[in-house]
């Protein structure tokens, strides 16, 4: 996957997914396999995704989880 479809979907996760609550994408976007690393119970794919996704949007319900700015060499969107 290029860089520029890489960016499309990590947005795309971040707006759709975790902003506007549209949980059914995270089966689209996410692979079943990605983990977060830092997770000791080594829960993954898209149903890990949409879990935490409802928890942050119940934790935070104003956020619109909008993305500004790569991490990836300063590169904005």
């Amino acid at each position: 996957m290029s860089a520029d479809a890489n960016k499309t979907v990590v947005r795309r996760l971040y707006e759709e997914v975790f902003g506007s609550g549209r949980l059914d994408l995270a089966d689209e976007l996410v692979d079943p396999d990605a983990r977060d690393a830092r997770d000791v119970q080594d829960r993954r794919g898209p149903a890990w995704v949409k879990e935490v996704a409802s928890m942050l949007r119940m934790a935070f319900p104003t956020s619109t989880g909008t993305s500004t700015r790569s991490s990836r060499k300063g590169i904005s969107w």
